[in-house]
């Protein structure tokens, strides 16, 4: 799934360029910000949206 994933930290810290792992762990956490640009999906990366 071609992306640019940035997440912000209730600390206030950045992170860029976000693995798929590094994504669900920051959606998990109920925390901070998390930004997903999305540019492509395929079938499979429906079931990777599909939270």
């Amino acid at each position: 799934m071609p992306c640019k994933a940035y997440y912000l930290s209730p600390e206030g810290n950045l992170q860029r360029d976000l693995t798929g792992e590094e994504i669900k762990a920051a959606f998990e956490s109920r925390q901070g910000l998390l930004w997903v640009d999305i540019t492509e999906t395929t079938e499979e990366d429906g079931k990777f949206l599909d939270v």
